[in-house]
């Protein structure tokens, strides 16, 4: 099957149609993420990221429903509610970014969306709101740093876990000081640009640094991509599987890691080092699946051995993002 931008967009249409069949209480159905962009594929694969707002609570906040193998709908549920503080939602990087930034509207009533998006977006721009939106995500890396320096445990896969959130609350607070944040999947592609636009492309390449290994040696893809699935499929066999690692979701990563090993390994690290970890996290702290996982990260660099180096490297990033953070609200004044 040949999968197109236009193909995948009928898909959430239908899609959209079908829930509205089958959900009385549906306001408003809008298309986010990269469908929204000329080039959704990655690797061949993609998800139909949907956010469904609801006129009550819904039961779920998130489901999901495999089309084929190389695509899925991600479905986010969202209370009308959510929606009814203006001047918060011009705040939230996740949700007001998603409203803000021309998504896709599927189905509407009453203009609700239009009504929304108009009193979202009229301020959503200006400093003081970017700045908002931006500063959570480096104070609360700075918080998971202060919290793994304290920890004198020997680090397992909570601790990693950590690690791989500040990172990315740390790049992301960059890359909300001129967009959307950053998904796990174009997280290593897109921060060079984000970067780059704030006249600091060294700090894309610093984070780099914090968890590929020093010096380039040769990765054993495949065995790691078998070991990673084994981990994710064991997972999914039990009650503790996170949506974002459910096995539909499996070919997503997958087939994204697999283009990329060439062209950009550390873009193919990223996501194999978050969703490995993520999924360990979830599971007993000495399980089997753990030991592939161990040799993985003696590869990169992010052991026991190295654990400690890498942290205090953490920290030297850190300050760089806070001092660009602040340089950036001092020439906008706020």
């Amino acid at each position: 099957m040949r999968i197109t931008r236009e193909l995948l967009i009928n898909t959430a249409r239908n899609a959209a149609a079908e829930l509205v069949l089958h959900e009385i209480d549906l306001v408003c159905i809008y298309l986010t993420g990269s469908l929204l962009e000329e080039q959704p594929l990655l690797g061949g694969a993609t998800d139909i990221d949907l956010i469904c707002v609801h006129a009550v609570e819904p039961k779920e906040s998130r489901t999901l429903k495999l089309i084929a193998d190389e695509f899925h709908l991600d479905i986010a549920h969202y209370p009308q509610s959510r929606y009814s503080q203006r001047h918060a939602l011009r705040q939230d990087a996740w949700l007001g970014s998603l409203i803000c930034y021309s998504p896709l509207i599927l189905h509407d009533t009453q203009h609700w969306f239009e009504f929304t998006q108009s009193g979202v977006f009229a301020q959503f721009l200006q400093p003081n709101n970017t700045i908002r939106r931006a500063r959570p995500f480096i104070e609360q890396a700075r918080q998971i740093w202060l919290a793994l320096d304290q920890n004198t445990a020997v680090p397992g896969t909570s601790e990693i876990w950590q690690y791989c959130r500040a990172m990315e609350y740390a790049g992301n607070s960059l890359a909300c000081l001129n967009g959307i944040p950053l998904t796990e999947r174009r997280f290593i592609l897109n921060l060079p640009e984000r970067a780059q636009a704030l006249g600091q492309p060294e700090l894309a390449t610093a984070l780099l640094n914090l968890y590929m290994p020093a010096e380039e040696k040769p990765f054993t893809w495949e065995d790691w991509l078998s070991q990673w699935k084994a981990t994710l499929l064991a997972l999914n066999q039990t009650n503790q599987c996170p949506v974002s690692l459910h096995a539909i979701r499996i070919p997503y990563y997958e087939m994204a890691i697999r283009v990329m090993t060439e062209d950009n390994p550390a873009a193919a690290i990223w996501i194999l080092l978050r969703t490995w970890t993520k999924a360990l996290a979830n599971m007993p702290r000495r399980t089997p699946e753990s030991e592939p996982w161990q040799q993985f990260l003696q590869v990169i660099g992010l052991d026991v051995d190295n654990y400690r180096n890498r942290l205090q490297a953490l920290d030297g990033y850190l300050e760089l993002v806070e001092d660009a953070v602040n340089q950036w609200a001092l020439q906008n004044g706020v």
